[in-house]
């Protein structure tokens, strides 16, 4: 008598424990806009970085054309990319 009852019980459970999966769909909806919404950024970010690079280049030539000198802020720019160049080429240390 009682095992079955315990069955019953058992099935009765089995029964309400679907709710769970249906929450998985919003998690999952939820990470893919999370994932959209870095991708979007990334997109942005590397937007602004071409439009910046082109101003930059814009003023360069200008400044060139100008007098034929960089501006002190021009120059602190040149030797900061002339930098970060170097330490993308040497980044690891050279071997003797």
């Amino acid at each position: 008598g009682d095992d079955q009852e315990r069955r019953g019980g058992h099935a009765e459970r089995a029964i309400p424990q679907q709710p769970p999966r249906m929450q998985e769909a919003p998690r999952n909806e939820a990470r893919m806009e999370q994932q959209m919404r870095q991708e979007q950024m990334r997109a942005y970010e590397e937007q602004q970085r071409r439009a910046q690079m082109q101003a930059q280049q814009q003023a360069a030539q200008e400044g060139f054309r100008r007098n034929g000198r960089l501006t002190p802020d021009e120059r602190r720019d040149l030797r900061r990319q002339i930098g970060e160049a170097g330490q993308d080429i040497y980044s690891n240390t050279p071997r003797r």
